[in-house]
This record gives C-alpha cells, sequence and structure tokens, in this order.
C-alpha cells in the first residue's frame, strides 16, 4: 500500500440504493471506503488491487460486494463488504483477461453480473455461475462503456464519439445512435425520464430517447424503402427467408396497405423504388435473369398496370404524371468490359419498351434529370437522351461515386474519387461550393449515400456508420442565383450552402439556433427517405440510426435534444401529427 502522503482520491463510486458509496485512493493498490451516505458512517474500510492498466475496483450497485482484479491480469475476485471475505469469479481464462484488460466496467443493475469492453463489442458475463448474456456488437476500436436500465431490458453505450440505445434481448442491432461532437463519457440512462445524460466537454447535456424507447421494431429488417412525395405512401423491400417482397405500407403507421407482386432471388441486389410526383403511381425493379424486371403499381386502384424486363441494370428510375412511360438509365446487361463501360436508357409503357440511348460512357452509377431527357452518366459526361450528345460537365472531379438530383431541378450533389462532396449547379457547368472533404467520413473509402428532399430544401448525406448529415443547398431565404466558386474552395465566400453542422453564429437580437425541430431523416442507405420538414433556422443536427436499414422517418415530431444540464420537454410535431418509426429514431 502506498504511503498516505502519495495518496491520491481516484474516484467515487455510488451504490443503487443511494445508501452507500465509495471512494477509493490507489496507485497500485486501493484502500476503499464505504459510506452510509445519509448516516454519514463508515461501512467497510477494504483494501484491493488496482488493474495493470490501472482499472479501480467496482461497487456492486447494491453496495455489498467490491469487484476486482488481482496482480497478473487473469484473476477476478468478488469480496463480501460484510465479512471481508473474496471469492474468485470462475469464468473461461480468456474472458478474465479481457475483464482485466478492460478499459471500462460495469456492474449490472442486479448486482449479479460484471459489463466491459472487448475489440468484439461490450460482453456481460454473469459472476455465479459463469454465463454470458447477450453480447453488444459494437465496432473493434475505441474504449467503450455502458449503462443499463434497472431491469436490465436497455443499455445505452458511449465511445468512440457515438452514443448508442440496445435492446439487450436483441444486441445486434442498436435501437438509434447519435454522434456526438467530442468525447461523451459517463452516460447514464433515465428511464423514467426517457433521457440519455452524459458528460462532454465539462457540461452535462441530455438526449431525449422516448420515440427510440417506444418505437416497434420490425422482426425483419427493410432492405429499401423510398416514400411518396405527398407524403402518404412507403414503398418498402423487406426481406423474408431467402427473398425479397415488396409491400406498400401507410406512411402515417406504417400499416401494410398493398402486397406488392413480384419477388427478387437470395442473391440479388434491392431493387428501386420511384413514385410520381401525385403519389398515384409506382414503379419499382427487380434483377432477373438477362437484366431488371420492372413493374407499375397504380396506387389508388392497388393493381399492377404494367410489367416489363428490359436488357439493362437499372440505376435511376423516373416516373412521369398522368401515366406517361417509365424512363430508365442504368448498364446495358451481359459481359462488362471494364475497359468498354456503357450506359443505357429505355421508356417502358405499359404495352411497350423502346431502348432510347445505348451509349459509351462511364459505369454506373447513372442519374436522370427530373424531367427525363438527360443522363448523367459515372464519367461526368450529361447525355441528352435520344439524340445521344453528351457535354463534359463536373470538371475537377475525379470520377463519380454518388450523385443526387435536386427534385425542383436547381443542383447537383457529387460525391467524388476523392471523397469530396460538392454542389453544382443543375447543368454540372459550376461548382457552388465544397460541403466536405470527406463525404463518407475520415477514414472510410466507402460511398456515401446522397439524396435531396422532395421540395430540393434539403441534401441528406448517409455514412456507412448510420450517421447522416443535413445541408440546406441554398439560404432559407429567397432564391439566390448561383455564383462560380472560387480558386480556393475552402474560402468562406466558396459555397452559398449552408453546412447544418456548422451554423453561423446568431445576431445579438436573436435567440440562438435550436436543433430541437430539425427534420430526422431515414436510413443512410435508403436514400429515398427523406423528410421535407424544416425548423426554419439554420442548424440541422446530425441524426443517427440503428443499423443500415432498420426504420425511417418521414416527418419526425422533433424531439431531438441536446441542452446543458437538462432533458427538456418535447418539441411540439412539426406538422401536427407524428409520422411511422420501426427502428429509427430522433436523438
Amino acid at each position: 500500500m502506498a504511503a498516505a502522503s502519495s495518496m491520491r482520491l481516484c474516484g467515487v463510486r455510488r451504490a443503487a440504493d443511494a445508501g452507500s458509496s465509495a471512494s477509493m485512493r490507489a496507485r497500485d493498490r486501493a484502500l476503499v471506503q464505504v459510506w452510509d451516505v445519509p448516516r454519514h458512517r463508515l461501512l467497510a474500510r477494504p483494501e484491493a488491487a488496482v488493474s495493470d492498466r490501472g482499472l479501480l475496483p467496482a461497487l456492486a450497485p447494491d453496495g455489498r460486494s467490491l469487484l476486482t482484479c488481482l496482480p497478473g491480469g487473469e484473476t477476478l475476485e468478488v469480496r463480501t463488504l460484510a465479512d471481508g471475505r473474496g471469492h474468485r469469479v470462475t469464468w473461461p481464462r480468456q474472458v478474465r483477461r479481457q475483464a482485466c484488460r478492460a478499459g471500462k466496467w460495469t456492474v449490472t443493475p442486479d448486482s449479479r453480473a460484471l459489463a466491459f469492453d472487448t475489440p468484439d463489442g461490450i460482453r456481460t458475463w454473469e459472476l455465479s455461475p459463469a454465463r454470458e448474456r447477450p453480447r453488444l456488437d459494437l465496432p473493434g476500436h475505441g474504449e467503450w462503456e455502458a449503462d443499463f436500465s434497472a431491469d436490465g431490458a436497455t443499455a445505452v453505450t458511449t465511445g468512440d464519439g457515438v452514443i448508442a440505445l440496445w435492446r439487450t434481448s436483441r444486441p445486434g442491432t442498436p435501437l438509434m445512435r447519435y454522434a456526438v461532437e467530442g468525447d461523451a463519457v459517463d452516460a447514464r440512462l433515465d428511464m423514467k425520464d426517457g433521457v440519455v445524460r452524459y458528460l462532454v466537454g465539462g457540461v452535462v447535456r441530455s438526449l431525449d430517447v422516448r420515440d427510440a424507447l417506444r418505437g416497434d421494431r420490425l422482426r425483419e429488417p427493410l432492405e429499401r424503402a423510398a416514400f411518396s412525395q405527398d407524403g402518404r405512401s412507403l414503398a418498402a423491400a423487406q426481406r423474408r427467408g431467402g427473398t425479397t417482397v415488396f409491400q406498400l405500407r401507410d406512411a402515417r403507421d406504417g400499416a401494410v396497405t398493398s402486397s406488392l407482386s413480384g419477388r427478387t432471388c437470395a442473391q440479388c441486389r434491392p431493387g428501386l423504388f420511384a413514385f410520381s410526383r401525385d403519389g398515384g403511381t409506382l414503379a419499382y425493379t427487380a434483377e432477373s435473369d438477362g437484366g431488371t424486371e420492372l413493374r407499375r403499381w397504380s396506387v389508388d386502384r392497388r393493381r399492377e398496370t404494367a410489367r416489363a424486363v428490359i436488357p439493362s441494370y437499372v440505376a435511376s428510375l423516373l416516373v412521369p404524371d398522368g401515366g406517361g412511360p417509365v424512363v430508365t438509365s442504368g448498364t446495358p446487361a451481359g459481359n462488362r468490359d471494364n475497359d468498354r463501360h456503357y450506359v443505357d436508357a429505355w421508356s417502358v409503357g405499359e404495352r411497350t419498351r423502346t431502348r432510347q440511348l445505348h451509349r459509351r460512357a462511364g459505369d454506373e452509377p447513372s442519374a436522370l434529370s427530373p424531367n427525363g431527357r438527360t443522363v448523367l452518366a459515372r464519367n461526368g459526361e450529361r447525355i441528352t437522351i435520344g439524340s445521344g450528345e453528351s457535354t463534359r460537365v463536373l470538371r475537377g472531379e475525379i470520377s463519380i461515386t454518388a450523385v443526387a438530383v435536386s427534385p425542383d431541378g436547381r443542383h447537383l450533389a457529387v460525391a467524388g474519387g476523392n471523397g469530396r462532396l460538392t454542389l453544382w449547379n443543375a447543368s454540372g457547368t459550376r461548382r457552388l461550393g465544397v460541403l466536405a472533404e470527406s463525404a463518407a467520413g475520415p477514414g472510410t473509402g466507402a460511398t456515401p449515400v446522397l439524396a435531396f428532399s422532395p421540395d430540393g430544401r434539403h441534401l441528406a448525406v448517409g455514412r456507412e456508420d448510420g450517421t447522416v448529415r443535413l445541408w440546406r443547398p441554398t439560404p432559407p431565404a429567397s432564391p439566390e442565383p448561383p455564383t462560380p466558386a472560387p480558386k480556393d474552395p475552402s474560402s468562406p465566400s466558396a459555397s452559398p450552402a449552408t453546412n447544418c453542422a456548422s451554423p453561423p453564429p446568431a445576431p445579438p437580437s436573436a435567440p440562438s439556433p435550436s436543433p430541437r425541430n430539425a427534420p430526422p431523416t431515414g436510413p443512410a442507405n435508403v436514400p429515398e427517405a427523406v423528410s421535407t420538414a424544416t425548423n426554419g433556422g439554420r442548424i440541422c443536427p446530425r441524426w443517427s440510426i440503428g443499423g443500415r436499414a432498420e426504420g425511417w422517418w418521414e416527418e419526425g415530431n422533433g424531439t431531438g435534444v441536446e441542452g446543458p444540464g437538462r432533458a427538456g420537454p418535447p418539441a411540439p410535431p412539426l406538422n401536427g401529427r407524428r409520422r411511422w418509426s420501426t427502428g429509427l429514431t430522433c436523438p
């Protein structure tokens, strides 16, 4: 035991019943003092070892025992405070070693198990008998810590800049994830108020998670989905066994209104969805032998009106109002030559199909213009459907990995091969600004997903980690003519776009903008599911999803709160009603 003059206070732990707490002074040994807080009485003064990594002993929530890792890093001991006796935990050797090398320990609320972080996630083992509880899957980097609800059914984890909420009975995918600016620590789950409180930069912040706790989740995740522009319908592809089925749902409550015809094979990619502007017609695709099967569905009459197989791998769909032919763009089916890429376009009516374009250009992705007259190829060519005339656009971009066209036809969002996200005018001749140097996130080569809201006022950028960033392509005031970007893209005047993650300071007479009513978006890999709601300010926080395609919001109730030291009441619904959610929540 260290000399008294060199001892320091390392931590304080409070038991769940708030009747006792432990203070610890340590170097290689810890003198633990367990106090009866209400009576100001010292209950016990046990000595305990500090692990080789500096991990302090853990006080059980019931205040009856203390867990410690003995020197050597392979033995855990549970010491009963009443009599000072200790017994060793009989876990497998590898598990004991992982626990002693962990960065954080959490004793579960029932005082029967210990949770600790490992490269595979957070593992939870019962002390006696030695038995593992469901593991929370987390990325294999960074240190994670966990806190559990009193019944152990819900957990919150923090680490690597992310707060995640879990159902411990379904640990594969979190209920929600929320990206935090800075290092969040000491997250605590308050089930009574429905909030997660955490510490970041010396400030206690609160996250409203009531919607996540209430939300029902699908047994099988949705692979792809798209909202109609009128906000009434949701088209969804859901995996069932070895195939994918298509459904039409009511966007208000998620109820299935129509089971659509057609299925996909087990190895086939999810198809595409596209609604007409009036929401009355849906077109959707499924891969088939020799190309793509395209089906047309009448939303009002609830029946299929057309079906055709085209020899093309479709990458973009456009459904005109009034029953006109569906326009597709993609890559011709057949053997692909990596040195000779082609793009094609088809017009598919109820009884006919016509190939309107077959031209050498960049491989997918390709994107149709809102009027269906041109297609943007991966190599930066804008090609006129019908004539095949092309114009080189998007000069300065190093290939194109993802592209989105605003429905109002004013903007192009482009993710380049160098990872940069840029905003362009509709014709692709003028770059309006650089939105992010790394669209998919730092240190990743993943392709981001880009989507504009139906009114073109917001751009959503989904990352592989599940986070979604919202951007406002133009100021919320009247439309402003685009201006050429200056030579230095990092210049503040380089872009009229507003980065929602970095709002400008509010004028002294105006209140600070709040993220409470910012619109949540759909999942990062479902570009069609984007909210049209706005909050009238210039700040949009990042919203996250639990998993790749576990749920959608069209228009949320804006209960996301991040404020110092308090949860705050929920904000009123943006449009007077709440939309359906199946796993995605507004953090």
